[in-house]
């Protein structure tokens, strides 16, 4: 295939992108669902008198979802292909302690918890790895691995009917960018002043909350492979050998312009990390649940409003009046009915009985809003909406709740499994000669050696990515299971006890630890004291002995 790298081409892919997205209403449902989550859900509904309710379930269950699957604990671990080799051993130890190091610069884990919320309210998540040459490192040399969010209306793939994102033919990332911003790096890269006055604010209705179309234009990054020379050392032969591998290169237009020249990362993969929150058949776009649950939430808030004006026009009895004896009268909590001859009725006065409020209304709310829940796996349970007495049904009904979300757990898991790999591959492109430790295996201080990072691409390894699961209950479940053990005799020190209860769950718990010690210590010695009068020794005379008479 034939990668286009005019700007008139690459703004012809994006038309099309543009166009595939808008046919499966990505645009709409994006805009629709952030409105719907945030409790924006009467977007759009002309009718000045009528109250406008927002119950809005649906953020609750979206924030039980993304609790379920959100995790802090992520650690990698890499095997080199022979185990028994203690220099690759060690370097292995080395890599994975980098790459531990690379994920905490870049606040990649704090970074997973938005990714989740947004594949969450758009169907998609996606990663975009960069490689900042000027950050400090500490050390001579300078560059870390930086990581944005790519919004799910910004990310574009050539084969859109595909989710494998490294066998893409190109992908593009659209991006909004000031005026002044995208001038300055045109002219830093050099375009003459032709090019740069050329560049004019355009209008984008395919971004979310973008209305300022006089200071913003689009600019698009295109990431493609091709094939490169390069030459290796045979690992058996011992000699340099030619060979042809896939590299990723990227350019960037804005209009008709080139803005940056192409440019050869000397990656293999592509910088992008993409999941779904599901799938859709023949559509690298994933489904949101929000999209499902809009029907369910506009019916509640409809029948919300109509009752909220059910009360307001006849939760009091109406006042009437026969206008032609009595001129004016007020009623304080609503209007008064004027109406004539209302003596045929033998009345002046008169209050008219309201019909009574219908509670099945209530119950078909309260209804949909509970079978929506339970059918998105959040039960009450799962919310905390129980009391806690038995904790362990409690756990149980939680984990029967969560199973819905394992498809979605294990899209996860590879999503960020695929960053990891990502990073090691920029790790080899990018970080050239610098310096490492070697942790120490024993208590001695870590040796500094200097490593280039170029030789990961003839490392023959296995990578793990190991990914720790939050849970709602494990505190009160830590606290149950002390107390059984400490119940049934199986914890009988009540220091033991206290040192694996949660911290928050006992006032001033180390305090208490040390007074229990301290009573402890007294005890043992009162019982040492006793001991040896009965045995006819003076415990006095014995804290008087030297130590070397052995007997202390």
């Amino acid at each position: 295939m034939k990668i286009s790298k005019e700007p008139k081409g690459i703004k012809k892919e994006y038309d099309d992108a543009v166009s595939f997205n808008t046919k499966i209403e990505l645009y709409d449902n994006v805009k629709k669902n952030h409105n719907f989550y945030i409790g924006k859900q009467w977007e759009g509904v002309y009718a000045p008198d009528l109250d406008k309710p927002v119950m809005n379930f649906i953020k609750r269950v979206i924030g039980y979802q993304i609790a379920m699957l959100v995790s802090d604990d992520i650690g990698v671990s890499i095997t080199p292909f022979n185990e028994d080799d203690e220099a690759s051993q060690a370097l292995s130890k080395v890599i994975a302690k980098e790459i531990d190091r690379a994920l905490e610069k870049s606040k990649f884990k704090a970074k997973t918890r938005k990714i989740l919320k947004e594949a969450a309210i758009t169907g998609d998540g996606c990663f975009y790895f960069w490689f900042d040459p000027s950050a400090e490192t500490g050390q001579k040399v300078k560059g870390i691995i930086q990581v944005d969010q790519i919004d799910a209306v910004n990310i574009m793939f050539g084969n859109p009917y595909s989710t494998d994102v490294q066998a893409q033919p190109y992908i593009l990332i659209s991006q909004r960018r000031s005026i002044e911003s995208v001038k300055l790096e045109a002219e830093e890269n050099g375009l003459n002043a032709e090019q740069i006055d050329s560049i004019k604010p355009d209008n984008d209705s395919t971004q979310v909350n973008d209305d300022d179309i006089d200071k913003l234009c689009t600019v698009i990054i295109k990431l493609y492979k091709e094939n490169k020379a390069v030459e290796e050392t045979d690992e058996y032969l011992g000699i340099p050998v030619k060979k042809e591998i896939k590299t990723v290169k990227f350019m960037k237009t804005v209009g008709d312009i080139v803005l940056k020249e192409e440019v050869d990362t000397g990656m293999t993969l592509y910088p992008i990390a993409f999941m779904n929150w599901e799938e859709q058949k023949n559509c690298y776009h994933g489904q949101s649940p929000i999209t499902g649950l809009i029907p369910n939430q506009i019916f509640v808030n409809k029948l919300f409003a109509m009752c909220m004006v059910f009360v307001i026009n006849n939760g009091f009895p109406k006042l009437l009046y026969d206008s032609g004896k009595v001129a004016e009268i007020t009623n304080a909590v609503n209007d008064a009915i004027a109406i004539e001859r209302m003596d045929l009725a033998g009345d002046l006065l008169r209050y008219t009985q309201t019909p009574d409020f219908s509670n099945q209304i209530l119950q078909l709310i309260d209804t949909c809003i509970n079978y929506t829940r339970d059918f998105m796996g959040a039960s009450d349970a799962a919310l905390g909406n129980v009391k806690p007495d038995n904790t362990s049904a409690i756990i149980a009904t939680q984990q029967a709740t969560a199973v819905p979300l394992e498809n979605q757990r294990l899209n996860f898991f590879d999503f960020v499994e695929d960053s990891v790999r990502i990073m090691v591959d920029m790790m080899a492109a990018y970080y050239g000669n610098r310096q490492a430790k070697v942790e120490s295996e024993n208590e001695m201080p870590g040796q500094v050696i200097n490593l280039n990072f170029s030789d990961l691409r003839e490392m023959n390894y296995d990578l793990n990515v190991d990914i720790g699961t939050s849970s709602y209950w494990s505190e009160l479940v830590q606290a149950q299971t002390m107390d059984n053990l400490l119940t049934k005799g199986v914890i009988q020190d009540a220091v033991t006890y206290l040192e694996n209860i949660p911290d928050h769950m006992v006032k001033n718990k180390q305090k208490l630890i040390d007074s229990i010690k301290k009573k402890q210590i007294e005890q043992e010695q009162q019982a040492q004291a006793m001991a040896l009068t009965q045995a006819g020794i003076d415990p006095a005379a014995m804290q008087q002995l030297p130590v070397e008479a052995g007997l202390i």
